[in-house]
């Protein structure tokens, strides 16, 4: 072909780039670093009540896909701090009972009472730093340091507020927190079914730090970024030499210099 647009997404744009460029015995530095994604996490709220009654003609479970709730800044303990982006999910009941810590008699609870489910992911975008990168067969290696990890507790404590506001005195609401094993309290599994419970929940997972908590990426980007690894102008893959390689262009979020925190489809 006389041109080539390599837009497989990051690892195997990346790879592919790196590939190419090593049989005609070229190279770029920079390829594979710049790495960043969205790191997250979801809580659950199990309503006492179903969200969607059996005649209200909405579909069950009615949770609407992907809204979010931009970041903020709010005042703490006397200074500002960020609270990150939030974004409602919808999961089938087997990634539910994926997600949740428990026994198997809970799980079979929550999915007798799916309608009673509300989902809330948290979203972090990383850093660009350089333990963070593509390797040249695609695979990713991609740290959370601790200011993203208080971002991410942040994020949930913002969630648990908003779900405990939309309880009622009739319709009470519990978090099922996404920590990989059960948080045991006074010797029984605990129930967070207020803020009180929730801090004190908050607080044990921050003493265990990240590898606690179940998390998720999304949304990787960099690996082959403007301006070190292609072109700003023309998109063409570059060498070390500074020479453009000029039927080979990029296309996709492998090129993105630094994360976005949204979806970068567009």
């Amino acid at each position: 072909a006389d041109q080539f647009v390599v837009a497989a997404g990051v690892g195997a744009t990346t790879k592919l780039v790196s590939q190419s460029l090593s049989s005609v015995g070229m190279r770029n530095r920079h390829l594979g670093k710049r790495l960043t994604a969205n790191i997250g996490t979801a809580l659950y709220a199990m309503f006492d009540k179903p969200i969607w009654p059996s005649g209200s003609g909405r579909p069950e479970p009615g949770i609407t896909q992907c809204y979010l709730v931009d970041r903020r800044y709010i005042e703490e303990e006397g200074k500002m701090v960020e609270e990150p982006t939030l974004e409602n999910w919808f999961h089938f009941p087997g990634t539910v009972a994926l997600a949740l810590t428990g026994w198997f008699n809970e799980f079979a609870c929550v999915m007798r009472r799916f309608n009673h489910l509300s989902m809330s992911g948290i979203v972090v975008p990383t850093q660009v730093r350089s333990s963070n990168y593509v390797d040249s067969c695609g695979g990713f290696h991609l740290e959370f340091d601790c200011d993203e990890f208080e971002l991410l507790l942040r994020g949930m404590r913002r969630v648990a507020r908003i779900y405990f506001a939309a309880a009622k005195p009739d319709d009470g609401v519990s978090l099922y927190l996404p920590t990989k094993s059960l948080l045991m309290r006074n010797g029984r599994p605990l129930k967070v079914r207020s803020m009180e419970d929730f801090e004190w929940a908050l607080c044990q997972i921050r003493k265990r730090g990240p590898a606690f908590v179940n998390l998720l990426t999304t949304h990787p980007q960099g690996g082959a970024s403007l301006g070190d690894v292609v072109d700003t102008t023309t998109f063409r893959v570059k060498t070390d030499c500074g020479e453009q390689i000029e039927n080979l262009t990029v296309g996709d979020a492998s090129l993105f210099p630094q994360g976005c925190e949204i979806n970068p489809q567009l």
